[in-house]
């Protein structure tokens, strides 16, 4: 099909009166659309009146200028299964567009109208996203999908057409199994509640005419984002936001089993007013800034996450409250394991940092409850743990130690903010404990050795009063 696509609605200008019927059970499968402007879709809408039980299968779509499929008030409706090719936009589901909602004549809409669950499906679909910046003369950011509600804010418009100012949400969408590729956003919920967004593979470019995100929460909450690979983003690759003048904070978000790598910004990042978000097993590499960033929450959760190799830290929050940042895996990052910045948390327990480049755990001015069983090795810092202005947790210092030949029969040094060290011949079988001892009220201890032989690799193991553990190695001279 060729120089126009299929658009079904209501035309409205020329007609002076309509009986408010919508289109039903539509099947659209198997056609092919090919250099034109729009897909397959709807325009307009009439108030508290969706489309029922429309069905996009099956269809490939090549050089569409705009989008390719716009899902327009729709309900229990699937897009499913189509190849889009070279499209400004991919599918875009919304319930509401204000310039072209309508009302039966002669009723009254309520606020309660045009609130109904979508219950669409947008899956297996393979969309590859135009490099388009312009269209008709405005700004275009390409996308792969999108799902969005409406915030109907002018009065004297709405009052003109009848409708209700205030927000519509989406809600019930499920986005699965797509593979979206090229120039844009890959998956974008606006003013949209309880969707899924799962098993979607993302191989984005960076853009040059904007800031490209993978998955992109905008004042929408009690989604699921599970599941997916993002790749190749200019920005972040999951983020949450409240919608700049919208206000609407994204809550009650969880974003579990993702793997990330070599975006452009963070990994996660989750914005002011993410209270209640669960941010868990994640895999997070090679990003250009911060593996994981929380900040201005509360209730949040950030669990059994997996950080390499980011230019800043694995883990940053600031500003959050009644945090649990438990069971995290982060190695080989440029800045620090894990920073805490002017916060409370209800547990800091059980988290890994392997070989940054500065401290392994870094808290100021906050609260912290639940400090215990971290594990911080070969980090580049003089300290495992910098604390300043904070409680429930103190500083720790790598502690140092005199010379180790073949000939000591003890090592002394200093260890500021341990409580037990424990050293330990390192073999490739096992380990073998050869001496422990307490750090006394000035810093230092003295522990008993048994000879060890030249070059034997020894394994200094520091605890502190909260049973945090800092791992150091040197080798007998």
């Amino acid at each position: 099909m060729h120089s126009a696509g299929c658009m079904f609605g209501l035309y409205f200008s020329r007609i002076s009166a309509f009986d408010g019927a919508v289109c039903e059970n539509i099947r659209i499968t198997d056609n092919v659309f090919e250099d034109v402007f729009a897909g397959v879709g709807s325009h307009s809408m009439i108030y508290d009146r969706p489309y029922r039980n429309i069905v996009i299968q099956g269809n490939t779509f090549r050089n569409v200028k705009k989008r390719a499929v716009w899902c327009l008030n729709y309900v229990d409706s699937a897009v499913e299964d189509n190849i889009i090719e070279n499209a400004g936009g991919g599918v875009l589901v919304s319930c509401m567009y204000f310039p072209n909602t309508h009302l039966i004549p002669g009723t009254v809409a309520g606020m309660e109208g045009n609130h109904q669950n979508a219950g669409i499906s947008v899956k297996n679909n393979q969309i590859s996203i135009s490099s388009v910046s312009q269209i008709n003369g405005n700004i275009w950011r390409g996308y792969g999908i999108e799902v969005q509600g409406a915030w109907v804010s002018d009065s004297s418009k709405a009052q003109a057409k009848g409708i209700p100012t205030g927000i519509y949400k989406e809600t019930g969408v499920e986005v699965k199994g797509n593979m979206i590729t090229g120039n844009g956003n890959g998956i974008r919920l606006y003013l949209a509640d309880g969707c899924t967004v799962e098993n979607n593979q993302l191989k984005l470019k960076k853009t040059a005419s904007f800031s490209n995100m993978g998955i992109y929460l905008s004042a929408s909450s009690k989604n699921v984002i599970k599941d997916n690979q993002v790749s190749g983003c200019k920005n972040v690759g999951i983020y949450a936001y409240d919608g700049g003048k919208l206000g609407t904070p994204s809550t009650e978000n969880q974003v579990l089993d993702n793997v990330i790598s070599g975006i452009g910004g963070d990994g996660i990042l989750m914005e002011n007013g993410s209270d209640g978000c669960e941010v868990s097993r994640n895999r997070i590499s090679s990003g250009k800034k911060n593996g994981i960033v929380l900040w201005g929450s509360e209730g949040c959760q950030i669990t059994a996450n997996q950080v390499k190799g980011c230019m800043l830290d694995g883990i940053y929050v600031e500003n959050i409250g009644n945090a649990v940042i438990k069971s995290n895996r982060i190695t080989n990052v440029n800045g620090r394991g894990i920073q805490v910045i002017a916060s409370q948390t209800g547990k800091l327990y059980g988290n890994a940092v392997t070989g940054s480049r500065k401290c392994g755990l870094y808290v100021s001015r906050s609260k912290i409850s639940g400090n215990k069983k971290n594990r911080l090795e070969n980090n580049g810092s003089t300290y495992a743990i910098y604390a300043e202005n904070s409680t429930g947790i103190i500083s720790v210092k790598m502690p140092t130690a005199s010379k180790i030949t073949r000939k000591s029969v003890k090592i002394t040094g200093k260890a500021a903010g341990g409580k037990k060290l424990t050293i330990y011949a390192v073999s490739r079988n096992k380990n073998k404990k050869i001496g422990r001892g307490s750090i006394n009220s000035r810093k230092k201890y003295n522990i008993s050795i048994k000879k060890q032989k030249k070059g034997t690799k020894l394994l200094f193991v520091l605890s502190d009063k909260y049973g945090n553990l800092s791992y150091s190695k040197r080798k007998v001279k």
